[in-house]
């Protein structure tokens, strides 16, 4: 399987590609600096996974146009310290589409990779938790059908927080809406026993 890093940030870059090496995932990884060569390189290596810094300035139709030359097929993993940009909510909408935040350590990397590669949600066993304790447990209360504000009260928080706390988890597991993310998250073992 090939991949195809792409960042302005050669670091960020080096970092990705030397993760990616030490895992069986992948066999061979390419480095391109933006959208531009990143296009080139895949005309020519059809990657199968496509890592992208979505910080800065990610031009949405150059994005736009990988994503269309490469086909359905494609895992796309972004990377993005804020998670709302308009390159990141393109990504999440793919089929097999996420979104991580730079501050992942590479346990997470390799299992966000693992997810997206996954022929089955089911077949799935990530490294390590991809959500956090908080995640997790507010998952957990969501799949028991409470509102955010029941939600809120269980827990001792505001329901801003439940929100953020869902969202972030919806990131983390590539998933569109809360059942989705519930789904997927009890495929993963993720749930678990929330304290009432």
């Amino acid at each position: 399987m090939c991949a195809l890093v792409v960042s302005p940030r050669a670091l960020l870059r080096l970092g990705v590609v030397s993760v990616l090496s030490a895992g069986t995932l992948v066999q061979r990884v390419s480095q391109a600096e933006d959208l531009r060569e990143a296009r080139r390189l895949s005309a020519g290596d059809r990657p199968t996974l496509v890592l992208i810094d979505l910080d800065g300035d990610v031009p949405a139709d150059e994005l736009h146009a990988i994503l269309l030359e490469a086909g359905p097929g494609l895992a796309v993993l972004g990377f993005n310290a804020v998670g709302r940009s308009d390159a990141a909510r393109m990504v999440m909408r793919l089929r097999r589409g996420a979104v991580l935040d730079h501050d992942a350590d590479p346990a997470a990397l390799l299992g966000a990779v693992s997810m997206l590669l996954a022929p089955s949600v089911a077949e799935i066993r990530p490294v390590r938790p991809l959500l956090t304790s908080r995640q997790s447990e507010t998952l957990s209360l969501a799949a028991r059908g409470m509102s955010n504000a029941q939600i809120a009260a269980t827990l001792h928080i505001s329901v801003g927080t439940v929100k953020r706390h869902l969202s972030d988890a919806f990131l983390a597991l590539g998933a569109r809406s809360r059942i989705e993310a519930i789904n997927r998250a009890r495929s993963l073992g993720q749930l678990r026993a929330a304290t009432a």
